[in-house]
């Protein structure tokens, strides 16, 4: 089992939750699956803002 994991960050910058990709070593290698992480931060960073507008 390979896995990559990015942060999903508060206002704070203090780490509210994960974004993360898995599969089997048999079907994907670390690097193939380390070609997602712009996707990942991508999707954290839209996820953030989505927190940043809910209400406190």
């Amino acid at each position: 089992m390979v896995a990559i994991a990015v942060p999903i960050r508060d206002r704070k910058s203090r780490y509210l939750a994960s974004l993360y990709l898995h599969a089997p070593t048999i079907r994907v290698s670390l690097d193939d699956l380390l070609t997602h992480v712009p996707r990942l931060q991508k999707a954290a960073k839209d996820i953030q803002s989505l927190v940043y507008d809910l209400p406190s």
